[in-house]
C-alpha cells in the first residue's frame, strides 16, 4: 500500500467502526465478523479510490457495506449447514450420524434384489453378474465395476438396466 492508501484507512477506522456496530445491531451478525469485513472493505476502498470521483468516505461507506453484506451472506449459509456432529433435539447424546444409513450396509437391499432375481428367471448369468457386483461394491463406480467384469462402464451399465427392466416386471 502507499503512504497514501495508507493515511486514508487510518483515518476512516472510526467510520468502519460506526458502519460495523450500525449492521451488527440491525443484521444481529458478531461485532469482530462485521468489523473485520468493514476494515476489510477499508482497505479496498483505500486502493481503488479516484480522488476526482466524489468523496473518499462515500466510497468507502459502500464497499464497506458491501463487504459486511457479502460476510452476512457467508454466515447465514453456515448457519443453515448441518454437521455430522450436531446433536438432535429431544435425544439424550444422539448425533446426526448416528441417524444416517451406513452406505456400506447393503444387506436389506441385497436380500430384496435376490428375492427378485429368483422369482424373475428371465435374467441372464451376465446381468445376474452385474446385478450382483454393483450390491457388493456400491462404493465402486459403474466403470471399475464394468472392469471387474472385463466389460466397459457402457456395457455394464445397459446390463444393470435391463435387469432392472425385466426385476420390475417379475
Amino acid at each position: 500500500m502507499t503512504e497514501k492508501e495508507i493515511k486514508l484507512v487510518e483515518e476512516n477506522i472510526p467510520l468502519a467502526l460506526h458502519i460495523a456496530k450500525r449492521w451488527t445491531e440491525r443484521t444481529g451478525m458478531d461485532m469482530d465478523d462485521t468489523v473485520s469485513a468493514a476494515e476489510y472493505g477499508l482497505v479496498k476502498a483505500a486502493r481503488g479510490f479516484d480522488p476526482d470521483r466524489g468523496r473518499f468516505s462515500t466510497y468507502a461507506g459502500r464497499i464497506m457495506e458491501n463487504e459486511i453484506r457479502m460476510e452476512l451472506r457467508k454466515h447465514s449459509r453456515r448457519s443453515r449447514e448441518m454437521h455430522l456432529e450436531d446433536p438432535i433435539e429431544g435425544t439424550e447424546g444422539l448425533k446426526l450420524k448416528d441417524m444416517l444409513a451406513d452406505p456400506r450396509d447393503c444387506f436389506e437391499l441385497s436380500e430384496a434384489v435376490c428375492e427378485l432375481m429368483k422369482r424373475s428367471g428371465t435374467l441372464t448369468e451376465r446381468e445376474r453378474t452385474a446385478v450382483m457386483i454393483r450390491i457388493e461394491h456400491p462404493e465402486k463406480s459403474q466403470a471399475e465395476c464394468g472392469r471387474m467384469m472385463g466389460i466397459s462402464q457402457s456395457l455394464f451399465s445397459r446390463r444393470l438396466i435391463d435387469a432392472r427392466r425385466k426385476m420390475a416386471g417379475a
